[in-house]
């Protein structure tokens, strides 16, 4: 009965992720087509530009890519309630905007 309780408290939330799959981005590059949103994630060495060559591409359908701007915009509303408000550099955002 005990196992069958932690077998289910395994199930919820986020699984477990191995180390080797954890991944450093700050960069991210956005493409959208009719049923897909693709997501390039990156490290820019800040050397000009130039973004390493470990990408990991994520490919959402529109309906997850939803979710997932969701779930992302309280996630950073929580984290702002608790640490601050997260300033943007505004000559980046134009330029990425």
């Amino acid at each position: 009965m005990e196992e069958k309780k932690q077998a289910a408290r395994k199930e919820v939330g986020a699984p477990e992720v191995p180390s080797e799959r954890t991944f450093y981005a700050n960069f991210a590059g956005f493409k959208v087509g009719l049923y897909d949103f693709i997501i390039d994630f990156g490290r820019n060495d800040f050397s000009g530009g130039v973004i390493e060559e470990s990408v990991i591409r994520v490919y959402l359908s529109p309906q997850h890519a939803k979710s997932f701007y969701m779930i992302l915009g309280k996630q950073i509303q929580r984290y702002e309630e608790r640490f601050g408000q997260i300033i943007l550099d505004e000559k980046k955002s134009k330029k990425e905007g």
